[in-house]
């Protein structure tokens, strides 16, 4: 008689999942810290006039504040606190977000004249159609955990 046992071979498994969970979070809050720096950082970026609409911005992972724009150095105003329905059931998801009430008229370009170099509509958009360069740190982050 033979016996083929898997226990082993199951618990392993079950550690590797465990694994890439934690890692697959990771991977998200990487991939969404890029996409909120690139909101500073690459044109076209936030306006800033006053400071207000940079310091709104916050990065929000599994519903849970990580980032915001006074971690930049905007200390104006505030940025949303925690977001519950944020939460992806059964997978992990960034959100960037400013929360100034203006945001919207002002990321589409509604009668604003952008005075900052660099600045202008679309700050946010701009970057999610770029939406393979934060693919592609989630795949880097994960194959790394994988070796």
């Amino acid at each position: 008689m033979v016996v083929l046992d898997t226990r082993e071979f199951e618990a392993k498994l079950r550690d590797l999942a465990s694994i890439m969970r934690h890692a697959s979070r990771r991977a998200v809050e990487e991939a969404g810290t890029r996409l909120f720096l690139d909101c500073y950082e690459v044109p076209p970026t936030v306006p800033y006039r006053t400071g207000r609409l940079r310091s709104s911005g916050s990065l929000h992972v599994d519903g849970k504040r990580v980032m915001t724009g006074a971690t930049l150095g905007y200390r104006f105003g505030n940025a949303a606190p925690d977001d519950p329905a944020s939460v992806v059931p059964g997978g992990h998801a960034a959100v960037v977000r400013f929360d100034a009430p203006y945001a919207a008229l002002v990321h589409e370009a509604f009668n604003v004249r952008f005075q900052h170099p660099g600045s202008g509509p679309k700050f946010l958009e701009s970057k999610v159609r770029n939406w393979p360069r934060y693919l592609e740190i989630i795949r880097r982050y994960l194959a790394g955990v994988l070796r």
